[in-house]
């Protein structure tokens, strides 16, 4: 039987011609430097237009959206209004996928290019707009730089001469709420497409608030320091410029300390911060129960004015001694000495409230003055009592030069004391508690005596005070002036 295959070829060839041709077509279509049919980019439809004339208006699109000026209008007489781009205020644009798409339909091959011109029928490509906040305070700042220049002032508390207590307002400042502004131009960013050459500036309300002080009048009344709660004063007995420089550079350093309640108060911090603005000059020191020549004698004036105020305030002593030897500006048993990391004065603010620490000096003496909240009614007396007096030791030195028998006295003896200081508490004037203090010894002073004697008379005493190998009332010594 015979085949025929005449029609089987004509139906092939047929079809190898139909794809052809639609291939054909289809890579035309392809070839042809337009955006495919249904194309949106950001909002806006692009369809039908030449790649070339697509890009050009995507890019003057992005050159409006850039320059779109942003005007932020102040309500404030003190901050002024001011115009801004987009583009300053750190405009950031994803258009990765406009780029791509770009270069796909008109850098690709022809097969790529059709490829890409199926891909992106009726796609709707994203575009990310948004805003670089750093960028955005930074031009702030630039822009409204006299605002950022300017710092709020701490409301202060001035204690008048007459002893009460008044207070400075403080002062604030306006800055602009950056989080607000930022989310407000945010809001507010235009869509890119249809943007025109002409477009309008975008009007933003400039928030704006007032930066207020650290420290307000509010803060300072709540520290609880409602008047002068007790001054003591010493008198300068040693008119030594280096003593008087000594004493006046502690004081000036102590002068307007503020303690929090609870608060544990240093001197030796004191010392240090006077000795690093001040420094300090020759004055007699204490070492071993003697005066002697050194650096920063009299910054013990200072701490033992401070001790009696404290003692009559309650306050809570934590550490204190009192010096080798009696001093002539407080009474034995009411003194606080100190040597640099052997004898620390620190006593506590246990009133509840701040504590202030006022200091005076004048030409005849300091003054330490206390300004806090205790009640009124409640007072202290201080009382020392000298509960045995200790008789000097008589030392003997031997001289050569002396006839036989012969005595000089080369130092005349002092006693010493043991002292009992007692705090006693009164409400309404009336006593209703009793505080043992501090129970203290000053050492007596031996006499001198030189004779040519080896051995020394019968009945004699040389027995020494107990030593303290450390520099009291100073910071350095001794020091010797130069021959």
């Amino acid at each position: 039987m015979k085949i025929c295959c005449k029609p089987v070829l004509i139906v092939a060839v047929s079809v190898l011609t139909a794809a052809a041709i639609l291939i054909g077509l289809l890579l035309l279509w392809g070839l042809k430097p337009s955006v495919p049919h249904g194309l949106i980019v950001s909002g806006m439809k692009v369809g039908g237009m030449s790649v070339s004339a697509f890009a050009q208006k995507w890019d003057g699109q992005l050159q409006i959206l850039q320059n779109q000026t942003i005007s932020l209008q102040s309500a404030r007489p003190d901050v002024h209004s001011a115009e801004l781009t987009l583009n300053k205020l750190g405009l950031t644009i994803d258009d990765t996928s406009v780029k791509t798409m770009i270069a796909q339909l008109s850098q690709e091959s022809i097969f790529q290019r059709t490829k890409a011109k199926l891909h992106y029928r009726y796609a709707d490509l994203p575009v990310y707009i948004s805003l670089k906040k750093e960028t955005m305070e930074q031009s702030v700042r630039i822009v409204w730089k006299s605002l950022y220049d300017s710092q709020p002032v701490s409301a202060k508390r001035l204690v008048t001469p007459d002893d009460l207590i008044r207070y400075e307002e403080g002062k604030s400042v306006p800055r602009i709420q950056m989080d607000i502004l930022y989310e407000e131009i945010r809001n507010q960013l235009p869509a890119l497409g249809g943007l025109s050459a002409e477009q309008k500036p975008i009007h933003i309300r400039l928030p704006v608030y007032d930066k207020q002080p650290e420290t307000t009048i509010a803060t300072l009344k709540n520290q609880g320091i409602e008047r002068k709660i007790m001054e003591y004063s010493t008198t300068f007995n040693d008119q030594a410029e280096g003593r008087l420089h000594n004493v006046r550079s502690t004081a000036s350093v102590l002068n307007e300390q503020l303690l929090k309640p609870g608060e544990v108060f240093d001197y030796a911090k004191m010392i240090e911060l006077a000795e690093k603005q001040y420094g300090f000059k020759e004055a007699p020191v204490i070492v071993n129960g003697k005066l002697v020549p050194g650096v920063g004698g009299g910054i013990c004036q200072v701490s033992t004015t401070l001790y009696n105020a404290i003692l009559r305030t309650g306050l809570e002593v934590v550490e204190r001694r009192n010096h080798s030897l009696p001093i002539s500006y407080a009474p034995l048993g009411q003194d606080a000495t100190f040597s640099s990391g052997h004898i620390n004065f620190k006593f506590r603010n246990n009133t509840g409230s701040h504590l202030l620490i006022i200091t005076q000096t004048s030409t005849n003496g300091l003054t330490v003055k206390l300004f806090g909240k205790i009640p009124p009614n409640i007072s202290y007396d201080i009382i020392s009592k000298t509960v045995e007096t200790l008789p000097p030791t008589i030392k003997y030195v031997h001289n050569p030069a002396l006839k036989d028998g012969q005595q000089k006295t080369i130092q005349s003896g002092r006693p010493g004391y043991i002292v009992e200081t007692y705090r006693y508490k009164k409400q309404d004037g009336k006593v209703i508690a009793t505080e043992k203090i501090s129970r203290d010894r000053y050492s007596p002073q031996p006499t001198i005596i030189s004779s040519n004697q080896e051995k020394k008379p019968s009945g004699s005493s040389d027995e020494s005070s107990p030593e303290r190998p450390f520099v009291e009332d100073g910071i350095k010594g001794p020091v010797y002036p130069d021959n």
